[in-house]
């Protein structure tokens, strides 16, 4: 189990390589209200590797939704993966998650077809 020592440690790490990015957002009054995370990788395979920026959360405390909050942090780490270089960025997303309008708007489009089954 992870302690938010470990936790905290891990996020360091990763942000002396310079390659992953964590926003906070806070309210007026400083309590926080949502978070994001991304990480620079490089996908390799048949064709020539590609750098992305792989966005692994955007969370927004629901009572917070629907104010633009999450939109300014995708858009934050946009701005942060073309400064890294990144030529693509990738999510993932709930086929029924209302975020997928949010994405779209943002140009977005989707690409593949996940396929999953429990083991």
């Amino acid at each position: 189990m992870f302690t938010w020592e470990k936790i905290a440690t891990r996020i360091a790490d990763d942000l002396q390589l310079e390659t992953a990015k964590y926003l906070v957002a806070e309210n007026a009054s400083g309590q926080r209200i949502g978070h994001a995370a991304a990480r620079i990788i490089t996908l390799e395979g048949a064709f020539e590797p590609k750098r992305t920026m792989l966005v692994s959360v955007v969370y927004v405390l629901p009572h917070n939704r629907q104010a633009g909050i999450g939109r300014r942090l995708v858009e934050k780490l946009l701005e942060w993966g073309r400064a890294k270089g990144a030529e693509y960025c990738t999510l993932n997303v709930l086929e029924k998650n209302p975020a997928r309008s949010l994405y779209k708007s943002l140009g977005f489009v989707d690409t593949d077809i996940q396929m999953t089954r429990r083991c």
